[in-house]
């Protein structure tokens, strides 16, 4: 009778013992899976970022090739127009202004370009870092998921 009473006991007590270890496992699928909705919303928001990085590329590069169309429209004006001497003179300065200005933004394009290159390489990183932990949380959730079958 007191072995059974002592057997019941170490019964009882294992019972505890999973329960908490039941609990506990509980309790880091919970948090894991909270971490995995933070990187992924992280994620999404770098994705958004990288986006409208591009997107801004995208609009710099088509009003670079836009200036550059103004500016061959503008040169076959000017030769039209050669007889009137004055007026090339001011159509001479406005598109040399013209080039200076397609000159700086060709440059401003060059190093946004150069950022955005940088920008993503870095955002790709912390992509692949983040899809690094989602993947280790995905395997120790799944783990934690066997072991508490």
């Amino acid at each position: 009778l007191k072995q059974t009473k002592n057997d019941l006991l170490a019964k009882e007590q294992e019972t505890i013992d999973k329960g908490n270890e039941l609990s506990d496992a509980s309790r880091q699928v919970q948090h894991l899976t909270q971490q995995l909705a933070s990187v992924q919303q992280s994620l999404s928001s770098l994705n958004g970022d990288l986006q409208e990085k591009k997107d801004a590329l995208l609009a710099a590069e088509t009003s670079h090739q836009l200036l550059l169309q103004e500016k061959k429209r503008l040169d076959a004006q000017l030769e039209s127009q050669a007889e009137h001497v004055l007026r090339l003179t001011n159509t001479s300065t406005e598109l040399n202004q013209q080039i200076t200005s397609l000159e700086q933004n060709l440059s401003k394009a060059e190093r946004a370009q150069t950022r955005f290159d940088i920008e993503k390489t870095e955002l790709n990183e912390k992509i692949s870092s983040l899809q690094l932990l989602v993947q280790q949380a995905n395997s120790t959730i799944d783990q934690l998921q066997k072991s508490i079958s």
